[in-house]
């Protein structure tokens, strides 16, 4: 059986920290589920509806295996886009002009228009000869 997870992360405080998406063989998905923290660390919480004053698991693994399989799949997946999430702020924090001794640095995209050069046209040493 192969399993897939796609998570979105969840930024505000608390206990959640995002929502999954898990697709079985390609053929069979199961949205909803959230990846919480606890004391004992993250888990994965499937999907569930409140029933009279309780909530109820709409759907669930039946055997301890494939829980185990689906919290393996779904945390590695939620892991890999906490990276990326810092990944891109750590850029957005790089793309920002620093201000050194009182003056802007100019970025090396500002340094090319400023000498009138295009980002996306390969500069060539050799002059043209009619």
């Amino acid at each position: 059986m192969e399993l897939k997870a796609s998570v979105n992360l969840y930024t505000k405080p608390g206990s959640l920290k995002g929502f999954a998406s898990l697709s079985i063989d390609d053929a069979f998905v199961i949205r909803n589920l959230s990846v919480r923290e606890s004391e004992n660390g993250l888990f994965v919480s499937m999907p569930s509806q409140k029933v009279g004053g309780e909530y109820k698991d709409i759907c669930y693994p039946i055997t301890k295996e494939l829980r185990e399989e689906i919290n393996k799949v779904v945390l590695e997946e939620y892991q890999q886009e906490l990276i990326n999430f810092r990944d891109q702020l750590n850029e957005q924090t790089k793309g920002t002009d620093v201000k050194q001794g009182g003056s802007k640095q100019k970025s090396s995209k500002s340094q090319k228009a400023s000498a009138g050069q295009k980002d996306d046209v390969p500069q060539n040493d050799e002059t043209e000869q009619d």
